[in-house]
C-alpha cells in the first residue's frame, strides 16, 4: 500500500525553465516521485508528492542533490 505524503522543498539555485524540467525529470524518473511540481511565480520552491513507506524527506533532499541542486525541507 503507497503512503502518500507531500513535503515542499526550497531550491537555493536559481533555475532556468530548463534547468527546471531536467530537475523535474531527474525526480520523477530517476527516483520514482509520483508528483513534483515548480510554482511558476516561486521557482524556488518545488512540490513532491512520494511513499512515505520508500522515502524519508531527507532522502527527497539527497535526490534533489544527486538532481544537481541544493535543497531544504519546509516544514508545512
Amino acid at each position: 500500500m503507497v503512503h502518500k505524503q507531500d513535503i515542499l522543498l526550497h531550491i537555493n539555485e536559481t533555475l532556468t525553465d530548463q534547468n527546471k524540467e531536467a530537475l523535474l525529470h531527474c525526480m520523477t524518473v530517476r527516483y520514482g516521485i509520483t508528483r513534483s511540481d515548480i510554482d511558476l511565480n516561486k521557482p524556488h520552491l518545488m512540490f513532491i508528492s512520494y511513499d512515505a513507506e520508500q522515502y524519508s524527506p531527507h532522502d527527497l533532499i539527497k535526490f534533489a542533490q544527486s538532481c544537481g541542486v541544493h535543497a531544504q525541507l519546509i516544514d508545512l
